[in-house]
């Protein structure tokens, strides 16, 4: 089937609005889990945590959606879309983050439900959560960007590789601080898959920035 040029681009305007939405759902499911690591340091109640956990997993529900519409925007006009394989890319590593968040805040509330509580370690966790959240959203800024400034766009990108490295500063140094820790062996593999999912948002967030530059190498 033939489309004519209009219509290719309003499929294509079609796929960075979803897209865009699906960055800031991701970012509303990290602003939670960041309250939810502020709730559990300061030993709020199990049911103000299951509570935003629900949050959580209603927003994931709303990202898996607009990755579904996307995909089905892009499988539309196929081949005609050149950079393909590259929007797939994007909203897969967008569904990464969203689900990373999610073990997250799933693990935290197996955290809380154990009764572990050390405020050190969850000042430090705390301190890496705020780091992965300006991560997760100069990259939303990023790709807000995309359709209205370009040179906002690359220094977006420039920050957040910056803010990658100071992620896995922080998350090196919680890592040894966990492991020299006398806390239990279920608490600890919990605390620690907590951190390697927080980390891992912070290195998607990385690679959306060099998915972006292939699908724009013209940004400077």
């Amino acid at each position: 089937m033939a489309f004519p040029r209009q219509r290719i681009e309003d499929i294509e305007n079609t796929i960075m609005l979803l897209t865009q939405e699906q960055a800031r759902k991701i970012m509303d499911v990290m602003r939670i889990l960041s309250l939810m690591i502020e709730d559990v340091t300061y030993r709020k109640s199990e049911s103000v945590l299951v509570q935003k956990y629900n949050e959580i997993l209603k927003l994931d529900e709303e990202c898996k959606k607009l990755k579904h519409s996307t995909g089905e925007q892009i499988m539309k006009i196929g081949s005609l879309l050149q950079e393909r394989e590259d929007f797939i890319r994007l909203i897969s590593c967008l569904d990464k983050i969203s689900d990373k968040a999610e073990g997250a805040a799933f693990r935290l509330l197996s955290l809380q439900k154990l009764g572990f509580h050390d405020e050190n370690i969850y000042q430090r966790l705390s301190e890496l959560s705020d780091n992965v959240f300006v991560a997760v959203e100069k990259l939303k800024e990023a790709i807000l960007a995309i359709t209205l400034d370009s040179s906002v766009l690359y220094s977006k990108l420039i920050e957040i590789e910056e803010q990658e490295h100071k992620v896995d500063e922080l998350f090196r140094k919680l890592d040894i601080m966990l492991l020299q820790s006398k806390i239990s062996i279920p608490h600890l593999l919990l605390m620690r898959e907590i951190t390697h999912m927080l980390e891992d948002i912070a290195d998607k967030s990385e690679e959306i920035t060099n998915i972006i530059k292939a699908l724009f190498p013209q940004i400077k």
